[in-house]
């Protein structure tokens, strides 16, 4: 049961890293919307019921997220021709347009986070993903050309889990509550509703009137950061924590339903891949501590900055690798700091080239004691800085970071 709850939980981590990521990337689409583009590019034209069928969430809610993608002119409609009464959607050129950046995006990191696994490992995690989503119901994982089946199976799972759907596991809880809750109660340490925010990738508006409810319902407990007395810090109750494992155990059980053909050593067989795959993109690894600030390197701090990037580049060995000019003046310099000292300290640096059509890192280096994943997090929080209330922009990360 143990092991059934961390597979659970590790499945809950990609759903909300890829959340994230495609509100970093700013479409300028829902992620439900982002799904029903996709079931229009791999089948050509679907139905309403068809569409009900492929995103398990009620037809009501896939006609108006069909009449929102009219209005930005990415889906159209026609009757079709073998029964009138019946209308069909299909993808307009600019749909097609948005499909190929969303798979610029999120197709590119979907191919690193597979890198991790071998071609063995990749058949075993797509039969996992395929079998958890057949066990919830599913009936149809269609598999788009030029695509491989781990994504597709991948993108039917997070579906049975809940990721467009307006309740969770049969309870009054909406699946933005959920993900609050939950982000949390996981958090290493009290966090702010602009990390929340960050996090998940969920509107600040939503995020304070959810927080409201929780505190009303007994589920949180707000306290002033020491560091800032204008930012309240959130904490779990016990009431709040019941609550959550209520859910949770329910959600486990019908997973662990789900793979009741697999045996305890295939079970253990198929976690082991599961977090290699999740790996870098794992829950924890997207919390940034509350010490750790993402923010512009100021003209005073260049030279201490220029500094840690060269110390860390000798140390390395790789000079060679560097670029000749370390902080272009033409481009977004961003810098993660430690504040939990009395001087703030440089842990993290990335230098960025704003693009027309997207954000290009071309240099990045970070401290040994961040790992990737936390550097990861630190790069996609920069850009979703960068480009906040700005027109859409992918992210495109075309570099080797020097650290390894």
């Amino acid at each position: 049961m143990i092991l059934i709850r961390d597979m659970h939980r590790l499945l809950r981590s990609l759903q909300v890293k890829y959340r994230r990521v495609r509100k970093a990337s700013e479409f300028n689409v829902t992620i439900a919307e982002v799904h029903i583009l996709v079931e229009l590019d791999a089948a050509g034209e679907l139905s309403v019921n068809q569409l009900t069928e492929a995103l398990l969430i009620t037809q009501s809610q896939i006609s108006r997220i069909l009449q929102k993608l009219r209005s930005k002119r990415l889906v159209t409609q026609r009757s079709d021709r073998a029964d009138s009464r019946r209308v069909i959607s299909l993808l307009t050129r600019e749909g097609k347009t948005m499909i190929n950046r969303i798979d610029q995006v999120m197709g590119g990191i979907f191919n690193v986070t597979v890198q991790s696994l071998n071609s063995r490992e990749q058949r075993d995690m797509a039969q996992f993903f395929e079998t958890v989503a057949r066990g919830y119901g599913c009936t149809v994982i269609r598999v788009r050309s030029g695509e491989s089946r781990l994504r597709a199976c991948h993108r039917q799972m997070a579906r049975v889990l809940g990721l467009l759907s307006n309740n969770v596991y049969g309870s009054t809880m909406t699946r933005a509550q959920w993900s609050i809750l939950e982000a949390i109660i996981r958090a290493p340490e009290a966090i702010s509703a602009n990390i929340l925010e960050g996090y998940l990738g969920v509107r600040s508006a939503l995020i304070s009137e959810i927080l409201t409810s929780f505190e009303a319902h007994g589920f949180i407990e707000k306290t002033r950061s020491l560091e800032n007395h204008r930012v309240n810090l959130l904490h779990p109750t016990a009431l709040g924590r019941r609550q959550f494992r209520r859910l949770e155990t329910q959600a486990v059980l019908r997973l662990k339903r789900c793979l009741q053909g697999y045996s305890p050593k295939e079970l253990l067989h198929l976690y082991g891949i599961l977090k290699k795959f999740a790996g870098e993109w794992s829950q924890d690894s997207i919390f940034l501590a509350q010490s750790l600030v993402t923010r512009p390197i100021t003209e005073t701090e260049i030279r201490a900055v220029r500094a840690f990037a060269l110390r860390s580049i000798v140390a390395r060995g790789w000079e060679y690798d560097a670029p000749e000019t370390l902080l272009p003046s033409d481009r977004q310099i961003w810098g993660l700091f430690d504040q939990g000292s009395k001087l703030p300290e440089i842990k993290a640096l990335c230098v960025a080239k704003p693009e027309r059509l997207g954000w290009t890192v071309e240099f990045a280096i970070w401290h040994d004691s961040l790992s990737r994943s936390q550097f990861n997090a630190f790069v996609q929080y920069s850009h979703y800085l960068s480009y906040r209330g700005k027109a859409p922009a992918p992210l495109l990360i075309n570099f080797e970071p020097l650290n390894r």
